[in-house]
């Protein structure tokens, strides 16, 4: 289980940076309200649902204000970069480990608050698509079968 949470992670990356590079090439995208509030959200919570299974403060004052297009950009790579460290530092036992979400009044498997993290990123993605069309952007494909795909065509060592 461990390894396939590992792959929904790489995907979500790959996929999140895929979607930033078509609203970079979007200019209407890089500074319209609704594509920057949901990029916004999503890093916020990427970010926020990480320090909660590592059992850490969260800085929320950092992220109560919107910023620029190009300071997501970096909180992107800030989330994925945690995200990567933290995969590989904890093992298959671990997935079945409780971390408290208070605000839910309830306690969660590390396992569940992964997918929660991926799934959660995945509907947001899904709405930015749909904005750069919008906004007359031809939005890339991100489908996960097709990246699984594409990982097994590339060469070994090759990142996707």
């Amino acid at each position: 289980m461990l390894e396939y949470i590992r792959s929904l992670f790489r995907h979500q990356a790959w996929a999140d940076d895929e979607l930033l590079k078509a609203v970079t090439a979007c200019e209407p995208a890089r500074t319209d309200a609704a594509m920057l509030h949901a990029l916004h959200h999503m890093a916020t919570v990427q970010l926020f649902l990480l320090s909660r299974l590592k059992e850490e403060i969260f800085d929320m004052a950092r992220f109560k204000e919107q910023p620029a297009f190009e300071v997501l950009l970096e909180r992107f790579r800030e989330a994925h970069e945690a995200q990567e460290v933290y995969l590989q530092a904890i093992t298959e036992a671990d997935l079945q480990r409780a971390f408290a979400m208070p605000f839910f009044k309830a306690d969660f498997t590390l396992l569940e608050g992964m997918t929660q993290i991926i799934l959660h990123s995945q509907n947001h993605r899904g709405q930015c698509l749909t904005r750069l069309r919008e906004l007359g952007a031809k939005p890339p494909t991100l489908d996960y079968i097709l990246w699984v795909r594409d990982a097994q065509a590339r060469p070994a060592g090759v990142p996707g």
